[in-house]
């Protein structure tokens, strides 16, 4: 696992100072080493046995059988005994999660940290030509598994391992100064706002990525819009620095020494089968992304919900490309109980015409894209016909045993609450956790109100309860829209009491009007979610049906690009 046979020649002939190349071959095994770190040796420069911790350069493992690496100038030859002789470097191995293995001393017994550098003094014979000096950066003569390309990306070069399972596992860890660097050089006519990061992507089951937990928040000092971008031929995942970092905050833990693992495995086997079984065609082979929060002692905390959207990136196959894109649905598969649920998906061709789909989750879950096609007979001449259809073959609306919709029927706030966490992606609660007097856990509705609560899309009454069974009233349901809006992290814009008199004053009937719900209404009009019933009347206190739930939920998916 160690470096072997690490010497150096010194190639300053002025005796003051040290400079030459360092030289090693790879160790033994480079399956689970990240990098070597050059760092010099306080035992032999202070005479007892303290271990320095500090870093001169650190060298990426990329699979070469050598490595080199040039120093110049470094170290004073006051600091210890001239001429220089062996010890006083020495190069240690870090492992995927940044952690120092360990050295072999000059008696070959294993020590932790590093494996001793031989340096061979300054000779005529030697002197002069080694190749130059290092670089301010840490440069060597090896390529580096991290490179930043032309148009600013960079590339992840991993290690391939084989778990006990038999998949192929790439691992790879990206240090915190490459990606802050990365960031200062971006080309300028780049988008800021977000750093590319490609990994390779065939000969992989499982690719993990290791951050260090600190970056986060760096990226936010940086920019607090800030997105990382992983990126394949099949897959991308954009993660916003925000919405991680209040991840992390929730677990208090010290962040020192922790770090932030990103798994992503396809689930070919698994989670195909399981759609199968539930009768659903499966367009994309699923992939599950998790992400935790490893502390320096080992501590997982799994990293499950954000409070805005990822996007996870899918390439549908060429079979699909001509399927109609309502017809396509992204959903969250659970292989544990076996369900799956709705989450929103907008599908587009790229430069090469290749058919794409952007899934937006607030859950690191396995995530697929499937093809399903629903329609009613008694929706054929409803105004909300495409609505009704689209979000039916979505899996956000149900119809009934008959194979009707009933689109006049009224609908009640529990079933509206659970139409809109569907549309949302806003995975049922199974903790139930709210306090509304009138749910019950054993309610039909109550993991979609305990999600809805969480989620910031309902309050409730004053007096506690939920009134689940109510019929919603179109002032209840825009409220509960606009909290979604609101609530997903996409919606940004503002709007000023004097534009919501202006924009409510013309309707004959906004005196009816609730004053908990005159700027959800006036958004509404504004962003064209609603404009209003027959004769300039809003009509906030009649009852809505089925037709205008779907309606309106459509066209606020519209309004946040989280549908076609």
């Amino acid at each position: 696992m160690l470096p072997l046979d690490a010497t150096m020649q010194s190639t300053d002939s002025t005796g003051n100072n040290l400079s030459g190349t360092i030289k090693w071959k790879a160790a033994s095994n480079e399956a689970g080493i990240s990098s070597y770190v050059i760092m010099p040796d306080l035992k032999t420069i202070n005479g007892d046995n303290e271990r320095n911790e500090s870093r001169i350069a650190e060298i990426p493992a990329t699979g070469a059988s050598a490595y080199s690496y040039t120093l110049s100038n470094f170290l004073p030859l006051d600091d210890y005994n001239s001429p220089p002789y062996a010890n006083q470097y020495m190069i240690g191995v870090k492992n995927a999660m940044g952690q120092l293995l360990g050295y072999l001393n000059s008696d070959h017994q294993f020590v932790p940290y590093a494996s001793d550098v031989e340096i061979h003094p300054y000779s005529p014979d030697t002197g002069g030509g080694t190749g130059g000096t290092g670089s301010n950066t840490g440069g060597t003569t090896q390529p580096s598994p991290v490179q930043q390309n032309p148009d600013g990306s960079l590339t992840v070069n991993p290690t391939i391992v084989t778990d006990s399972n038999g998949r192929k596992v790439a691992q790879a860890g990206v240090a915190t100064n490459i990606i802050l660097d990365a960031l200062d050089h971006l080309p300028s006519t780049n988008d800021k706002n977000q750093l590319v990061l490609q990994i390779p992507s065939e000969g992989w089951d499982d690719f993990e990525l290791d951050f260090e937990a600190e970056l986060f928040q760096k990226l936010l000092d940086k920019n607090p819009i800030m997105v990382l971008v992983i990126q394949s031929k099949f897959t991308e995942f954009h993660f916003p620095a925000s919405a991680i970092q209040k991840s992390i905050e929730q677990f208090g833990v010290p962040l020192t020494g922790a770090h932030v693992k990103l798994r992503m495995s396809k689930k070919s086997l698994v989670s195909e089968g399981l759609l199968r079984q539930l009768g659903i065609s499966s367009v994309t082979t699923p992939i599950d992304y998790k992400m935790s929060l490893i502390e320096k002692n080992g501590s997982d905390h799994t990293m499950n919900q954000f409070d805005s959207y990822t996007k996870h990136f899918l390439t549908v196959p060429n079979s699909f490309s001509n399927v109609a894109f309502n017809h396509l649905a992204g959903v969250m598969i659970d292989p544990i109980t076996g369900k799956y649920y709705p989450v929103p998906a907008v599908f587009m061709k790229d430069s090469n015409g290749s058919l794409q789909a952007q899934i937006y989750g607030k859950n690191n879950a396995v995530y697929a894209v499937v093809e399903n096609s629903k329609k009613f007979p008694d929706v054929e001449n409803s105004y909300a016909k495409e609505a009704i259809h689209t979000l039916s073959s979505k899996y956000v609306l149900n119809g009934y045993a008959d194979g009707s919709f009933k689109p006049t029927d009224t609908v009640t706030r529990a079933e509206f609450i659970t139409m809109l966490t569907r549309a949302l992606g806003v995975i049922p609660d199974s903790d139930n956790q709210h306090s509304f007097t009138d749910v019950k856990s054993s309610d039909w509705f109550a993991q979609s109100v305990g999600a809805a609560v969480k989620a910031h899309l309902i309050r409730g009454y004053s007096d506690g309860s939920f009134k689940p069974n109510a019929e919603i009233s179109r002032m209840e349901m825009l409220q509960m829209i606009y909290n979604a809006m609101c609530s997903s992290g996409i919606w940004k814009e503002t709007i000023s009491p004097a534009d919501i008199d202006k924009i409510l004053s013309p309707y004959a009937d906004h005196d009816k009007i609730q004053g908990w719900a005159k700027e959800a209404i006036a958004v509404s009009i504004k962003i064209g979610i609603t404009s209003g019933i027959a004769d300039g009347q809003l009509a906030p206190g009649m009852n809505a049906d089925r037709a205008q739930s779907a309606l309106f939920l459509y066209r606020m998916l519209q309004i946040l690009n989280l549908i076609n």
